[in-house]
């Protein structure tokens, strides 16, 4: 599935991991973000409400400490965190963790600093207290905000960890491991082991709770020995031991100590990975309690000297950090057991994941520095790191909980938490084009042009513009002039009737047009032409009174039979009202008789002669050409001059191009093409006047597919412009159904770039609507070569 240009739509931090992922070695060293100097041991705020603060403590302390809170701004771009309270303290600190308890009350809101001594003490803080006294002098900051002491041993306290679920459990290694509990104060508290008569053993140098269970922590010893604890039953349920570890102490006939470091993973509650610093064992052992004969999976390759600390990530078990001895830090994916970032730091030590902001971590270095990171908030120039499982590294809080994604041909593809199947729905973008889209297909089908158009012309009858093409269409697939001359307003039917009824006879033919009658207007001699009237007046009937139209001042109105043998005649010269208007559409279709008989009824007898005998005789033209040139009717000058000598290009010059119907009609009736050429140059000269739409149906007419489409396409782009949104679809659907129905009529098999882009946009749209097989139907017309149809 691709992503639809309609999710023009925002994206998530997940899409920018490429440019962000941990690819080359020291890469850590481009994310350092803060730095505190002179500091020995540090930890990050557990704290909700306050993320971005941490404790440290002094560097080369001997006989004295500092305890120092540190607050930092992740924007701003220095590298300097701001002291916001201290506290001096009287012994040297090696152990710190930082507690919530009593973070929800206001006295305590910064929660309790818990320090491990050098001399055995286990000393309770209240930052709050030591916010209250700033600027002071040393001995105003000795033991400022001490809480309460409690010694635990002779021997130094050198871990600490604080039960996630209690926070007010805290478990201390020393010589032997203990619990330590002060929801009832700070004074005197004791510390009990976890099983009962438990004898001192190898010195313990990490603990650490289980995540998932609160009355399970691990301790890990100096002999290499890593015990399960339940607080619960009271009793030890597991030592785990490494093998090679083991075997080398076996060998050797000596016991070999070592600093341990541990960490439980934050989602399984049964693994935890262990680690020492032995430079003979530069690996991590990955632990399942469920098969505690040996590790799961042993994470190496990356270090080349003893692992001194470890850390998991709270918000993505695939990442585990680990510190050692070669002076590196190196982020593990747990899941591959691949490393997939790593950077330098001299004297590396402690270093721990941030529990409230992800992709921060702290990394404390021998010669006294502690430094702030960011797993991922920096560009990397190299490709996106991938597992040779083909798994991407990308950590867990860039990935959405849930989505939905579009794809081609109107698939959504929707997702949501781990377990669930991903879902694939059908979705209908426009119901109400796709049922036009099947309902379209199915006329074509039928093979009926005519009738298809019939139906579109009824179906836009609100839409004058719209309905106006669709008659001309129609007109074109009939393949009659008849019809065209019909949706040019000029119904010969009608023409006919009225005419009939002026005259007061029957017509005994049908018009004549350009299908029946190659020229309609054949020439008369003198003697024809004078034996023809004479006839013509013997012959004719006495006009009906009842069914002829009143005629208007200065015009024959047959009152009497004494009028009808009395010829008139008209002085009128406005052909658009009366006989002169029913002469003019006579000959607008092709029926000269009618025209004649009415040219002889009202006294235009020169016109009548006209009509029924030019381009014969040169002499008979030459009288013409006189009688034309000194008339003074301005329809006689231009049009009928123009139409007896066959020189349309004049009248489609000289004629108002706001009369651009009865220029098109004289052309389809009267020329031997039917009028394709001169609708062409008609349609040219509309277009300079900026009448698209009167183009429009010149090219229709001129069977001028190419000039057609592009002002379509034309008017399709400044609409969709406008439009809103929902209205685009239709739009370009009406579109092609016009450029659908003019291509089957022309035959054109030509190729045309628009006509490429839109049917490419139909396509998209049919696909999204659910009917993707009428748009690769669709598609077939376009261009096969072009590389957007081929996409």
């Amino acid at each position: 599935f691709f992503f639809s240009s309609r999710r023009r739509h925002t994206r998530c931090r997940e899409v920018s991991w490429a440019r962000r992922c941990v690819q080359e070695t020291g890469i850590y060293q481009k994310m350092i973000l803060k730095s505190a100097h002179q500091k020995w041991l540090g930890t990050l705020s557990p704290l909700p409400r306050f993320p971005s603060l941490l404790t440290t403590t002094s560097f080369n302390a001997t006989s004295a400490d500092f305890i120092e809170m540190h607050s930092f701004d992740l924007k701003d771009p220095s590298l300097d965190t701001k002291v916001v309270c201290r506290a001096k303290v009287q012994d040297r600190v090696t152990s710190l963790a930082w507690s919530q308890f009593g973070s929800d009350t206001e006295e305590r809101k910064l929660g309790i600093i818990i320090t491990g001594m050098a001399s055995g003490k286990l000393d309770f803080w209240s930052p709050n207290d030591m916010l209250k006294v700033r600027d002071a002098t040393e001995d105003k900051l000795l033991n400022l905000g001490l809480l309460g002491s409690q010694q635990i041993s002779k021997l130094p306290v050198r871990c600490l960890a604080v039960n996630s679920y209690k926070q007010q459990l805290v478990a201390s290694g020393s010589n032997l491991v203990l619990i330590h509990s002060f929801d009832k104060g700070f004074k005197n508290i004791d510390g009990y082991t976890p099983v009962e008569n438990m004898t001192e053993s190898s010195p313990i140098t990490a603990v650490g709770w289980n995540f998932k269970v609160p009355h399970i922590f691990a301790s890990a010893a100096e002999n290499g020995t890593t015990t399960v604890w339940d607080l619960k039953n009271k009793k030890s349920i597991m030592s785990l031991s490494d093998p090679n570890q083991n075997l080398a102490a076996f060998n050797t006939e000596q016991l070999t100590e070592s600093h341990m470091s541990l960490s439980w993973h934050p989602d399984n509650p049964t693994q935890l990975v262990v680690a020492c610093d032995d430079n003979q064992f530069p690996y991590i052992n990955v632990w399942d309690l469920r098969r505690g004969n040996a590790p799961v999976m042993i994470l190496s390759g990356a270090h080349t000297a003893g692992i001194l600390d470890l850390s998991w990530c709270q918000h993505d078990s695939t990442l585990l950090l680990a510190s050692s001895k070669d002076n590196k830090v190196i982020c593990w994916n747990t899941k591959t057991g691949e490393p997939i970032g790593e950077t330098t730091l001299n004297n590396a030590a402690k270093i721990q994941w941030s529990s409230e902001l992800r992709s921060i971590f702290t990394a404390t270095s021998g010669e006294g520095v502690i430094n702030v990171y960011s797993h991922h908030d920096s560009i990397s120039s190299g490709a996106p790191k991938v597992s040779k499982a083909g798994e991407s590294n990308a950590p867990s809080w860039l990935y959405r909980n849930a989505g939905v994604v579009f794809g081609f041909g109107g698939k959504m593809l929707t997702f949501g938490e781990k377990g669930k199947p991903i879902g694939i729905k059908s979705i209908v973008e426009d119901e109400a084009l796709c049922q036009s889209a099947r309902q379209f297909n199915a006329q074509i089908e039928q093979g009926s042009l005519a009738k298809l158009c019939e139906s579109k012309v009824n179906e836009n009858a609100n839409y004058p513009e719209e309905s106006l093409e669709w008659q001309f269409l129609h007109a074109l697939a009939e393949n009659t002039s008849e019809v065209l001359l019909k949706a040019l307003g000029f119904d010969p039917k009608t023409i006919t009737k009225e005419a009939e009824l002026y005259c007061g006879k029957k017509i005994s033919q049908d018009p004549v047009l350009p299908q029946t009658v190659a020229n309609p207007m054949n020439s008369l001699s003198n003697e024809e032409a004078e034996g023809f009237f004479t006839n013509l007046v013997a012959s004719a009937p006495a006009p009906s009174t009842e069914h002829a139209p009143e005629v208007k001042k200065g015009r024959l109105r047959g009152d009497s039979l004494a009028d009808q043998n009395v010829e008139h005649v008209s002085k009128n010269m406005n052909w658009n009202e009366g006989v002169e208007k029913i002469i003019k559409q006579s000959i607008l279709i092709g029926n000269l008789e009618e025209a004649v008989d009415c040219c002889l009824k009202v006294g235009r007898s020169a016109e009548a002669l006209i009509l029924a005998s030019f381009d014969k005789p040169e002499l008979f033209a030459k009288t013409k050409a006189r009688y034309m040139n000194e008339h003074k009717d301005p329809f006689l000058q231009t049009t009928l001059n123009n139409l007896v000598h066959k020189k349309f290009s004049n009248l489609i010059e000289s004629k108002n191009l706001r009369e651009w119907k009865e220029i098109l009609a004289y052309c389809v009736t009267y020329s031997e093409d039917g009028g394709k050429k001169l609708a062409l140059e008609l349609g040219n000269n509309l277009l300079q006047m900026n009448q698209i739409d009167s183009a429009v149906i010149c090219y229709i007419v001129a069977n001028a597919f190419g000039a057609t489409l592009a002002l379509w396409d034309k008017k399709l782009r400044a609409t969709l412009k406008q439009a809103p949104y929902k209205e685009r679809s239709m739009l370009i659907h009406k579109t092609f159904e016009k450029v659908f129905v003019l291509k089957a009529i022309t035959r054109n098999q030509d190729s045309y770039p628009a006509l490429d882009t839109l049917l490419i946009q139909y396509a998209l749209i049919l696909s999204n609507s659910g009917a993707k097989d009428l748009a690769l139907k669709y598609l077939e017309l376009a261009n096969q070569n072009t590389t957007e149809v081929i996409r």
